[in-house]
């Protein structure tokens, strides 16, 4: 947790938390005219998710983002699309991020991990009925929300 983050949660008596859900929002041209560049606070990504989902701050950071709301601070994991979206603007200002649709993560679950290590080391499977539910979920047309970079080289030398 950055010191900017622990400042603003014992100023102002704030209860940090992890999101359970991902985090849709819209980036527009106007909240990337109005950022500001490694600025954790006034990034487009920052103005966009106040805009849309009403929160009072929302701090953006490579890895990590923070949203408050209310008295609640929830933290956000940033997928790796985005996190290139970061980088892009970071270095070269505000017209190298795309518009369009974005997702934050749920927070990443600390005691996954350890809970698949010690059901692996037990012999039992970690992730048994998973399949199962993947294909539920295909069945009723769930599928997976995805951001494709955009404005970059591929990775596919010729």
């Amino acid at each position: 947790m950055s010191a900017m983050i622990q400042r603003r949660i014992s100023a102002l008596g704030l209860k940090p938390m992890d999101s359970e859900t991902p985090l849709r929002f819209e980036v527009t041209k106007a909240d990337i005219n109005g950022a500001n560049p490694k600025n954790p606070a006034q990034c487009a990504i920052a103005r966009a998710i106040q805009r849309q989902h009403g929160a009072v701050a929302a701090f953006v950071f490579r890895t990590t983002a923070w949203v408050q709301k209310g008295k609640r601070l929830i933290r956000y994991s940033i997928p790796p699309s985005l996190q290139a979206e970061i980088v892009a603007f970071d270095r070269g200002g505000k017209k190298a991020f795309a518009p369009g649709d974005y997702q934050l993560g749920a927070a990443p679950n600390p005691g996954r991990a350890a809970r698949h290590a010690a059901a692996k080391k037990a012999g039992k499977h970690a992730r048994a009925g998973e399949h199962a539910k993947l294909l539920k979920r295909r069945a009723a047309g769930v599928t997976k929300f995805a951001h494709f970079t955009s404005g970059v080289r591929t990775t596919d030398y010729q």
